[in-house]
């Protein structure tokens, strides 16, 4: 996921989402009360038969003009009119901070944060039964690495890992941080009680490659497990990629040990010829390990499949990578899942490079989606919807031919 438009495309997923959504359950309630869920039998919240889900970024709402109460009502009466019933919210940004109220150690509150956009959010979302799930870019936070340096992911040459488009990683070689995280995921969850869940989005330990991870703990803990294997090589990255599915068992079992559904978001990388590469080749590449997550038993309840056509256009410029793979990708993405969770396919009205979608283009994706199996979709980024913006258009014909 990289920087949207700033134009809405909610009612794309309705052309290819037929079914009327299942009503999302009530999951208002106190902290305490959620507590006392947990000690005992947890009832998690209902998953909707057919997905129609949004991203949002609050990022990109600061210049529109609004407080976290008006900004939120505007885009939950935008999400309920088009059929959206599940949001993705970006609730801490791992550079800048949270968009809720926190107090917990190394968490940084910023502007939204302090006006409680997520606490308005989910008041506004609950009686229009449309599910809040609290995105977080996984094991990635700038306030805990500036207090405690030692939780870097490090190169090989010691800098800290990072990518012009995604930072502040932390090594999984640290018991500590692993302790700090799940009491982040905790306090999250903690203080707000009505989210029907948590979206731990793009976990890899690299982006593509052996960049990552070299960190002191990181290498000791390898070391210690297969004395004289050489760091980088085929050892450790079997060696990183299980320390990732641990981390995700980890972080699964701390969600739901709250009363919540797991989402996974990741990409599923292309080859050149339009075919998604194995998992295996993901795993030893950036860590990620598609069967061990899925063949857990604290397996992702959703497992969101990035599949951006754009994206791989630009990389490759290849004829095959049309709004149309997205049909066949899907396809693959469901034979790779293998029902061991719910796939939801993601799709994004964003430019990569220089291939700009339009509306055409994600409405045609999505559709292929839904035509090739799909019967969850995820449209990035929402923003305020803008009636006089060119996307208004389809928004009439959409609405009413999903309803």
């Amino acid at each position: 996921m990289r920087a949207p438009l700033t134009v809405t495309l909610l009612t794309a997923l309705l052309a290819a989402c037929s079914q009327t959504p299942t009503p999302a359950p009530d999951v208002t309630g106190s902290a305490e009360g959620l507590a006392a869920q947990a000690r005992s039998t947890c009832r998690l919240p209902a998953i909707p038969s057919v997905i129609r889900a949004v991203r949002f970024d609050p990022s990109y709402a600061y210049g529109l003009g609004l407080d976290a109460t008006q900004l939120s009502a505007q885009l939950v009466d935008a999400w309920a009119r088009e059929g959206v019933n599940t949001a993705y919210v970006l609730v801490y940004n791992p550079t800048y901070g949270a968009r809720y109220r926190t107090t917990y150690a190394n968490n940084v509150v910023e502007s939204w944060g302090q006006q409680d956009l997520l606490g308005e959010l989910l008041r506004a979302a609950a009686p229009r039964g449309i599910q809040v799930i609290a995105w977080v870019y996984d094991f990635r936070h700038a306030g805990a690495l500036a207090a405690n340096p030692d939780w870097t992911s490090r190169r090989a040459d010691g800098q800290g890992y990072e990518e012009s488009f995604d930072r502040a990683f932390m090594t999984l070689g640290s018991s500590a941080a692993e302790t700090w995280y799940q009491g982040f995921l905790k306090d999250l969850l903690t203080r707000y009680p009505a989210l029907s869940g948590v979206d731990l989005a793009e976990p890899v330990v690299n982006w593509w490659g052996a960049q990552a991870d070299y960190s002191a703990a990181s290498t000791a803990a390898f070391q210690k497990a297969y004395p004289g294997q050489a760091v980088g090589g085929d050892t450790w990255r079997t060696w990183r990629a299980a320390q990732l599915s641990a981390h995700l068992a980890r972080s699964a079992r701390t969600v739901r040990s709250l009363c919540k559904r797991v989402h996974v978001t990741t990409t599923l990388t292309a080859a050149p010829d339009g075919t998604l590469m194995t998992p295996a080749t993901v795993a030893r590449e950036t860590g990620f390990d598609l069967n061990a997550v899925l063949g857990s038993a604290d397996r992702p309840d959703v497992l969101n499949a990035e599949l951006i056509w754009q994206q791989w256009k630009a990389e490759y410029g290849a004829a095959v990578f049309t709004p149309d793979w997205t049909g066949a990708a899907t396809r693959q993405a469901l034979a790779q899942v293998a029902g061991r969770a719910r796939l939801a396919v993601h799709v994004e009205t964003t430019p990569f490079g220089a291939v700009v979608p339009s509306d055409a283009d994600t409405q045609a994706a999505l559709r292929a989606a839904s035509a090739a199996g799909a019967s969850a979709l995820d449209v990035y980024d929402s923003t305020v919807l803008d009636s006089s913006s060119p996307w208004a258009s389809v928004y009439a014909p959409l609405t009413a031919q999903a309803r």
